[in-house]
């Protein structure tokens, strides 16, 4: 058990016992000291998102040619208060001549010390509506300046053809 989650708790109880003794009364006076464990219920709570943070999402049950599994993904909005939603763009390494469409490069090397692929490949055509609950880790990174201002061009593009 981790030791931010017990606290120690020490009780001092005084009792005072009457004992008689060839028709004598004394009182003797104890002090008792009882150490107790006590568990704290703690609430870890996820931290707060950051728009155009990184951040491992779950996209389970997906169907077809749907990105599906354990992926990186960009946030591009804040989670809904309403139902907790938020819409990100999923990340996937960019493999050697593959061409990719839909999206924009990132150098991974940027963000990644010992990075599997050099470049990623953000597929702004995938974005998707997650629950907040489907965030798995912490942030990862955060997008550069210049990898932004691709994400918003690449978005532009996309909807305004």
């Amino acid at each position: 058990m981790n030791s931010n989650d017990e606290l120690i708790k020490i009780t001092k109880v005084k009792s005072t016992t009457k004992i008689t003794e060839n028709e004598e009364t004394f009182e003797v006076q104890e002090t008792i000291v009882k150490e107790t464990t006590v568990i704290q219920n703690t609430i870890k709570s996820k931290p707060s998102l950051e728009i155009f943070g990184v951040y491992l999402v779950n996209f389970n049950n997906s169907n077809g040619n749907e990105i599906s599994g354990r992926h990186y993904a960009v946030l591009l909005t804040s989670p809904s208060k309403d139902d907790k939603t938020m819409l990100v763009a999923p990340i996937t390494g960019k493999k050697p001549g593959k061409k990719y469409r839909g999206g924009f490069t990132i150098d991974c090397c940027k963000y990644q010390s010992n990075p599997t692929y050099k470049n990623a490949f953000v597929y702004m055509r995938k974005i998707r509506e997650v629950d907040k609950g489907k965030i798995i880790k912490r942030k990862a990174y955060s997008l550069d300046q210049s990898d932004i201002t691709k994400l918003k061009d690449s978005l532009n593009g996309l909807l305004y053809k």
